[in-house]
């Protein structure tokens, strides 16, 4: 679909993985011996230092009732301070540098603020810091170079501004940096390269600028390589390539171009996640990848990839996410998805993103033998023709089905789409569907969005669509349809985006129920043949919507001046329905058409050349002169004006043509 892009989450797995390697790290980061946990808030330092001791207590406590600390009982030292989750607020003094045997400090989600104060340099024993997900703030303290034990600095999700700082390439001994979800700017240093035991390398979602330093290819052992969503441009060096320990990969949303390595299946053998959209690589898909036998996620969204997707990738029996939309795969030619045959071996497969490149050819009945656990099937905007294939139908857990903006054609297998109970989203727009909307539909009690619109489809609206109750979204318009509008249609009062129904031969009234869709943003039923009164429901409304047009129906009688119809600056169309009267003043400029301009006793009837002087008036048979001819010109133009702009109610001439001016005495 074409959606905006989404921020990038961890993957269940993913991410219960990344928590196994933080709790190995934390677990090396114990004392050996002699640990005690107190489970009272006590913070213990040298009897000398026990003042500031209590002050830094008060000010990182506030109302905390139950926290962990552990100190070592030989000397009633600090050693660790954990305190996440703990819903603390305020600033970090300055004082907390007298903790100076503390290892640990986790102050995850909370609420923090202010500055990281310089005299945390001063812990010098410090292994693990952990400030993720609060809202501290300024430049990242250059005293941390001091504290040359750490192995796990996590600043993530914050508020940190400027640079990665110079200082902190003395911390040999990190394992784990986290520098993500802040407003970083400047370059990725090329000194990283130098931390040799990095295993995970967290700077996404900044503004990081600039290449990305061939020098990180000497982290032989970097495992996590997360970069997405910065301003980084050029190409990926080749010495990250090749190091073979990274099982996630995400350079996402950046300005990043070049080509895949073809080999990169092989240099990169232990994938798991290659996340690389919206970006400018171009090229095909290196059919390597398939060599990377544990990938779960090969993700390259909006770039612009050639060719076509290696049908080897049937071989990737883990894939879970696999999504090229935004490219330009395929050249629109017969048998361009036959991969889709292969991909039926890939049984954990849950998103498939075709959209918006240039594939061809039908839709093979192999579709039905893609994974039952598929949630996501995107192949809208392509070239595809033919049918639906009734196999459709196995895939029962599909969430969102989008085949929008080909040239499918024939009928929707009612029998198999009926069986999709779980589709959230329905998006067949723009096709050449033809026959009945299948009332089928009716079952997909978990939908929010249905689009069927520009297409053939005739008959009637399906009553049963009553039966959505979670819709959101109805969009019919410009297809064919004919007979009344179901009232349980407009009695759905969860339609809060748009409900479409123009451009078809739908007769009747409106329905009182309409008066249900108090939550509407958009109603349109124009270009339609509905007759009657506007109803009175409508005019209860009290709040505006975005888009009312009921325009160029057989509506007649009196327009409600109640509600939204009290309100002249709302968007409402009313013009084409030449028996709508009275209504607020102020809307009639929707409303009051004429189709004659009186400036005569009889009809004048004249043509144009390609200069436009008239030639012939009938009313009297007579020939005009330059000056009356003139005369006539300026009579109109005056009229008009008068209409336009001096008329207590604004009048639209909605016919302005030669037939319809009538002269008096010229």
């Amino acid at each position: 679909m074409g959606e905006a892009w989404p921020p990038l989450i961890l993957p269940l797995f993913l991410n219960l993985r990344l928590r196994e390697l933080e709790r190995e790290i934390w677990e090396e980061s114990l004392p050996r011996s002699g640990l005690k946990i107190d489970l009272e808030v006590i913070l213990m330092e040298e009897e000398e230092e026990r003042q500031e001791v209590k002050q830094t207590k008060s000010s990182l406590v506030c109302s905390c009732t139950s926290i962990v600390v552990a100190m070592l009982p030989t000397d009633g030292r600090v050693t660790i301070l954990y305190l996440k989750s703990q819903k603390l607020a305020g600033s970090i003094p300055s004082s907390i540098g007298n903790l100076t045997s503390l290892t640990t400090i986790n102050l995850q989600n909370n609420s923090f603020h202010g500055e990281v104060p310089q005299e945390i340099g001063r812990l010098k024993q410090l292994q693990t810091l952990n400030f993720t997900f609060n809202y501290f703030g300024g430049s990242i303290p250059t005293n941390l170079s001091r504290c040359t034990n750490l192995r796990v600095l996590e600043f993530g999700y914050n508020e940190f501004i400027g640079q990665i700082p110079d200082q902190l390439s003395s911390l040999s001994k990190l394992v784990y940096l986290g520098l993500g979800a802040n407003n970083l700017t400047g370059r990725i240093p090329a000194w990283l390269g130098n931390i040799s035991s990095l295993l995970i390398m967290f700077l996404s979602r900044n503004n990081l600028q600039g290449s990305i330093p061939k020098e990180l290819g000497l982290i032989s052992g970097l495992r996590l390589f997360q970069l997405f969503s910065n301003n980084l441009s050029g190409t990926i060096p080749t010495s990250i390539y090749n190091l073979s320990s990274i099982y996630y990969f995400a350079v996402a949303q950046n300005q990043l171009h070049g080509q895949l390595p073809s080999d990169v299946g092989l240099t990169l053998a232990n994938l798991e996640i290659f996340y690389g959209g919206l970006n400018y690589f171009t090229g095909s898909i290196p059919e390597s990848l398939s060599n990377a036998s544990n990938l779960s996620v090969i993700d390259f969204y909006g770039n612009s990839l050639t060719g076509n997707i290696p049908e080897s990738f049937g071989s990737l029996k883990g894939l879970i996410r696999l999504n090229f939309n935004y490219n330009r795969l395929g050249k629109g030619e017969i048998d361009e998805l036959n991969f889709l045959s292969a991909l039926a071996n890939c049984t954990s497969l849950k998103v498939l993103g075709l959209c918006c490149n240039g594939f061809g050819g039908e839709l093979p009945s192999s579709i039905g033998n893609l994974s039952t656990q598929l949630q996501t099937l995107d192949v809208g905007m392509n070239l595809i023709h033919g049918n639906i294939p009734p196999g459709i139908g196995n895939l029962v857990n599909l969430a969102a089905l989008t085949f929008n903006e080909n040239y499918l054609s024939g009928s929707v297998p009612a029998e198999a789409i009926g069986r999709l109970q779980n589709v959230e989203v329905l998006s067949l727009d723009s096709n050449k569907f033809s026959g009945l909307i299948p009332s089928s539909l009716g079952n997909f009690t978990k939908l929010i969005q249905l689009l069927l619109n520009s297409n053939e489809f005739e008959g009637n609206i399906p009553a049963s669509l009553g039966r959505c109750q979670k819709l959101q979204e109805l969009d019919l318009d410009n297809n064919s349809l004919n007979g009344t509008i179901p009232k349980e249609v407009f009695g759905l009062s969860s339609i809060s985006i748009y409900l479409g129904l123009s451009n078809n031969f739908l007769t009747g009234s409106l329905p009182l129920e309409v008066g249900n869709l108090k939550n509407l943003g958009e109603l349109d039923v124009s270009k339609n043949k509905l007759s009657g009164e506007i109803p009175s429901s409508l005019g209860s409304f009290v709040q505006v919507w975005n888009y009312l047009n009921l325009s160029y129906n057989k509506l007649e009688g009196e327009v409600p001046k109640e509600g939204i119809f009290a309100n002249a600056s709302a968007n409402i169309s009313l013009i084409g329905n030449e028996k709508l009267c009275g209504g607020v003043p102020e809307l009639l400029l929707n409303v009051t058409t004429l189709k004659v301009l009186f400036l005569s006793s009889c009809l004048m009837e004249v043509w144009t050349t390609g200069y436009s002087a008239f030639q012939r008036a009938t009313c009297w048979n007579q020939e005009l002169d330059l000056m009356q001819r003139l005369n006539v010109a300026i009579d109109v133009a005056f009229a008009f004006d008068y209409l336009h702009h001096h008329c207590e109610t604004p009048i639209v001439h909605c016919d302005l043509k030669h037939s319809n001016v009538l002269l008096d005495e010229i």
